[in-house]
């Protein structure tokens, strides 16, 4: 049981340290709240022009329909 009571009084004493820290309490405000929503609201929720690599080396019917399933404007069209 002195390992429970320890483990209480080491996570108090870490809520004091950090209650007398303003600026790591404002660096932990800003993580969890302004970044996670500048991170979730920034990035696009589909792709647009990704270049891909098809390698195809049995040249089936089955690959040729998979390769052509990747049209503009999503995936870009080899180049040259």
């Amino acid at each position: 049981m002195s390992r429970v009571s320890n483990i209480y009084r080491l996570g108090i004493k870490e809520l004091w340290s950090l209650a007398r820290d303003p600026i790591l309490l404002v660096l932990i405000a800003y993580s969890f709240t302004f970044q996670i929503y500048m991170a979730a609201t920034g990035m696009p929720e589909h792709l647009n022009k990704v270049p891909i690599a098809i390698v195809d080396e049995d040249d089936s019917p089955l690959s040729a329909r998979i390769a052509a399933a990747f049209l503009p404007p999503q995936f870009l069209p080899p180049s040259g």
